[in-house]
């Protein structure tokens, strides 16, 4: 409840091994645990800033991520994130929406294509915006073809 504007996490300082984040692209707050995500898009990378923290802790790197056991690493192309009310984060991605543990580990895919109103199969996503309402439903903007 200040009346003046605190930085809570400060991209511009660097995280542990170096690498500032000058342009976020978007955050999440983990209210239950005071956890703050920042998403850099450019470089593919989550940080991960703690209560009291002006220095993030990168937990994805950016590097292919081994999805499946049986496949190559795939790139993730991060757009958005939001964290559900048990600390998972939701990133939207270019093509899928990902759950991740809070440290920063793949868990699963929550939706890789859809069926719109014309019954089209949507394949090419965009997850834009994340927003979860109070009773833990995920809205998701698609900034693709412009459907929520």
């Amino acid at each position: 409840n200040s009346s003046s504007p605190i930085i809570v996490a400060d991209g511009n300082k660097t995280d542990l091994v170096g690498n500032p984040v000058p342009y976020p692209t978007d955050f999440a707050v983990d209210e239950t645990n005071n956890i703050i995500y920042l998403l850099d898009t450019p470089y593919k990378r989550i940080f991960k800033y703690t209560n009291g923290s002006e220095i993030g802790i990168t937990i994805v790197d950016g590097s292919p991520v081994q999805m499946f056991t049986s496949r190559l690493g795939v790139d993730i192309d991060p757009l958005a994130i939001a964290v559900d009310k048990t600390g998972y984060i939701i990133l939207g991605e270019k093509d899928r929406i990902t759950i991740w543990s809070s440290d920063g580990k793949f868990k699963g895919i929550a939706m890789q294509k859809y069926q719109d109103n014309r019954s089209t199969i949507v394949q090419n996503m965009s997850a834009g915006v994340l927003v979860f309402d109070r009773f833990g439903n995920l809205y998701v903007q698609m900034w693709s073809v412009g459907h929520i």
